[in-house]
């Protein structure tokens, strides 16, 4: 077998691994698989329904055939069948000359017509062995398709039952192409959708194109207006159009690539679009519109001649399965040309992520190429080799290895990409990159918690003894050894000497912080285990009541540095008594009185600051009774005297401001009132 469609099969083996078994809802269009050099396609297909709209829309076969015809000399490399169906219920296997044909990519819409749901489906299968191994002018058969052809799909004329088959072959009489196949399922009525196919570059040499599109649930009998839009495929700006694919017509029910047959319900049509294509592109605008006729766009081909291309791939794996935090592990990075063509410098990029430190790195052994490789460190953490020379198909250059540190930072997985690339054009820009996923090993302490017991009971005060308990649990994967457990206390705590479990060593003081460093743990700590590390403080009386206060503990192990905090409001407002007397005995009308009072401060251990004294008059009454008047600047210190603006709220407030009383330190205030009018003995 020719070397180059070795590696064309080997290539879409590849990318056909990842799609096994897999299900889209609502699927836009994209690229799915491309092939590049002399190769070309053809598509049959057709429809399992015999008659139009006009008929019966919902007469059906069992089966339906479609000859396929390629070049003498041919080989097939690609091979793929897509069928569409309605209903609900979504039918995964088919049968293709009688081999039971299971979708390995299924697709699913659906369309509300009015007040009834449309439910359409779709199916993929790589069909490439029975396909090369089945020959020339070969007559297809589809059958055992089973789809949902009543009640509103009736109704609505919506029933689709079709197939239809890419064929990708390789043959050197073949101009180099690039064969791109965009896939998808997506439904459209008084709408357009609007994609734009590419992973081609023109050459000058050459301009040569073809296009096809497979689309399903085209009428020819509804292709009105609606919304603004009419019935039309556009590539670059220009409607594609023929005799069986008028204007406004182009979802009709017949295809272009079979005259001979009317496919209700399936469009199978391939154009050229060679006029289309300028040199140097590298991207064209397709643009599907309808207007009253449903339709589901399945497939693109898009055949281009095409310029030189390499098809760069690099492989990124680690030695060691999983790694243990703290330790050093080797990545291995192949990079190959699957050609078709030879290109020149090869860049190979690698810009280690957090977490991981770049420690050295070697080269494989190269064989004719030598080793070749060249290191450039100056951008790290972004790492760039380049192999020099020219690298033809089929060559893998000597493996690069980096020897890495690594942390815990990204547990539980550390994954790194690595970037492959020539000056040429690449066919196939998903093997240029390759990410590798590192299982680390690691003790973690994310659930480790600080708490701390006030002793002393109630409130944090000034004077409490408080008892700390830092429980380290370890929530990781992997044994944890060697724990060191540091903590950095705030000011305003001492500690207690002895108080430590385990032993402990403390630096430091209460009024710039003390730091407490626990003998280390050796472990191990096992995983879901924890153990526990106390100590006690006493607080002072800087502490400042209402403001939060912080305790942090940091607990390590290999490269784990947890933070864990503690936090209280303490209440330091001291307790305070006043008393409050009158010099002399009773008093008479007209006569002064002369009131003073004791503040103290009856704490031993916080100041009170900022202490205020207040006492309100009320406001005369006008009676026999309780009618004292305050005597303007009688108030010793100096206070300030407020009295309310209206009748009902003219109590009389003196506010003095003592400041700061030491524990046990008292002061004293007083003020003078006159007593009006005649008061009745007795009366207060």
């Amino acid at each position: 077998m020719n070397t180059s469609i070795a590696h064309m099969i080997r290539s879409f083996a590849a990318f056909m691994l990842c799609m096994v078994s897999v299900a889209f809802a609502q699927t836009p269009v994209s690229l799915y698989n491309s092939f590049s050099g002399p190769v070309n396609y053809t598509v049959v297909g057709g429809s399992l329904r015999t008659q139009g709209n006009t008929a019966d829309p919902m007469a059906l076969r069992a089966s339906d055939t479609s000859k396929l015809t390629y070049p003498s000399g041919s080989t097939i490399i690609g091979a793929y069948l897509y069928w569409a169906g309605s209903g609900s219920t979504a039918d995964n296997n088919v049968t293709l000359n009688g081999n039971s044909i299971s979708a390995s990519r299924t697709f699913t819409e659906s369309y509300l017509n009015g007040s009834a749901w449309l439910y359409f489906f779709g199916g993929f299968a790589d069909v490439t062995s029975i396909v090369a191994s089945g020959g020339n002018n070969v007559t297809y058969t589809f059958t055992d398709l089973t789809i949902d052809n009543t009640g509103n799909y009736s109704t609505s004329q919506a029933a689709i039952s079709g197939w239809a088959m890419v064929v990708v072959y390789y043959n050197e009489s073949e101009v180099k192409k690039a064969v791109n196949i965009f896939d998808g399922f997506e439904i459209f009525r008084g709408e357009q959708i609007t994609f734009s196919p590419n992973n081609f570059y023109v050459p000058y040499s050459l301009v040569e194109g073809k296009m096809t599109h497979i689309t399903f649930e085209g009428d020819k009998e509804n292709s009105t207006s609606l919304n603004g839009y009419n019935e039309q495929v556009l590539f670059n700006s220009t409607s594609l159009t023929d005799a069986y694919n008028p204007t406004n017509n182009q979802f009709g029910s017949r295809s272009n690539n079979f005259p001979e047959d009317s496919t209700f319900g399936v469009d199978i049509d391939t154009y050229d679009i060679t006029s289309l294509l300028s040199p140097a592109d590298t991207q064209a605008t397709s643009v599907y519109s309808s207007g009253g006729d449903l339709v589901i766009l399945n497939v693109e081909v898009i055949s281009i001649a095409d310029t030189s291309n390499s098809d760069i791939r690099v492989t990124k794996t680690h030695s060691g399965g999983s790694i243990v935090a703290g330790t050093t592990f080797t990545y291995t990075l192949a990079v190959s040309n699957y050609g078709p063509d030879t290109t020149g410098t090869i860049t190979l990029i690698d810009s280690l992520p957090s977490g991981l430190t770049f420690v050295s790195s070697t080269f494989g052994p190269g064989g004719d190429y030598g080793t070749g490789w060249t290191i450039d460190s100056t951008q790290r953490p972004k790492y760039v080799w380049t192999h020099t020379g020219a690298h033809p198909d089929s060559t893998d250059l000597p493996p690069v290895t980096i020897t890495a540190y690594i942390t815990a930072e990204n547990y539980p997985t550390q994954y790194n990409s690595a970037y492959a690339s020539s000056p040429q054009f690449d066919r196939k820009p998903w093997n240029n990159s390759s990410t590798d996923a590192v299982p680390i090993l690691s003790p973690i302490f994310l659930t480790s918690t600080k708490t701390y017991s006030d002793l002393n009971g109630g409130s944090v005060r000034p004077g409490d003894t408080l008892l700390y308990t830092i429980n380290v649990a370890n929530s990781g994967n992997y044994p944890a050894y060697n724990i060191s457990v540091i903590d950095s206390m705030p000011t305003g705590m001492s500690v207690v000497p002895g108080s430590f479990s385990p032993t402990a060593t403390y630096t430091g003081t209460a009024s710039t912080g003390q730091v407490v460093t626990f003998s280390t743990y050796a472990g191990p700590l096992n995983v879901s285990n924890n153990t526990s590390f106390t100590f006690r403080v006493v607080l002072d009386s800087t502490l400042l009541g209402g403001s939060t206060v912080t305790n942090v503990a940091r607990v390590r192990s290999a490269t784990i540095d947890q933070r864990i905090t503690s936090s209280f409001v303490p209440v330091n407002a001291p307790p305070m008594d006043i008393q409050k007397y009158r010099y002399g005995g009773g008093a008479g009308s007209g006569d002064t009185v002369r009131y003073y009072m004791v503040v103290k401060n009856t704490s031993n251990y916080a100041t009170s600051t900022n202490t205020q004294v207040i006492d309100t008059i009320p406001e005369p009454t006008g009676t026999t009774a309780n009618n004292p008047y305050y005597i303007s600047g009688s108030a010793t210190p100096s206070a300030v005297v407020t009295q309310g603006p209206n009748v009902g709220d003219r109590d009389t407030i003196i506010t003095w401001s003592v400041g700061t009383l030491a524990p046990g330190e008292s002061d004293t205030v007083e003020f003078k009132v006159r007593i009006s009018g005649s008061l009745a003995d007795g009366n207060t």
